[in-house]
């Protein structure tokens, strides 16, 4: 017990001395950044960095500006994660709102697993994603791919009732 406040009054002085070098009024927001910054003792930066933001507001709306305008590096990589779900401009909208597309198919391969891959006749090829057994007509036809709910898609074979979920290989 005598130890813990013989540690509260230390921590108040020294507390009390790091405030006390920040509450001159003469000092900008940078210089009294700076001197928090210097201060060694955990307790006493802390407290010295909360004495900051209590003082006069007016002082720190002009120094909030700045660091604003300075954004921080970020990789390409970063900056694209994502992105397909931010909300896009008008023109790109209308660009990307293509809810379906129409292809003949030119091949159909099939992998080990029994699952397919359609080459369409623009160069698009597309992988079955379920395990879901299929027959193709015979000869020439086309599919039908549309988009599918939380960015899935699902291929219509003529001929058929239901669908095949699929994925874009290239």
């Amino acid at each position: 017990m005598k130890a813990l406040s013989v540690m509260a009054a230390t921590a108040i002085s020294l507390i009390c001395t790091g405030v006390s070098s920040v509450q001159a009024s003469d000092l900008t927001l940078q210089q009294k950044i700076e001197k928090c910054r210097t201060i060694t003792g955990d307790m006493d930066r802390l407290t010295c960095y909360d004495v900051i933001g209590v003082s006069d507001p007016s002082e720190t709306a002009p120094a909030q500006a700045a660091p604003a305008a300075v954004a921080p590096q970020v990789s390409s990589r970063e900056q694209n994660f994502g992105v397909e779900r931010v909300e896009k401009s008008e023109a790109e909208q209308t660009q990307s709102d293509i809810q379906s597309i129409s292809s003949k198919v030119v091949k159909v391969a099939w992998s080990p697993n029994k699952q397919f891959a359609v080459y369409l006749e623009n160069g698009q090829i597309w992988m079955q994603k379920d395990s879901q057994r299929v027959r193709f007509p015979d000869g020439e036809f086309s599919v039908e791919i549309k988009k599918a709910a939380m960015g899935s898609y699902k291929m219509l074979i003529p001929g058929k009732t239901s669908f095949v979920r699929v994925v874009r290989y290239k």
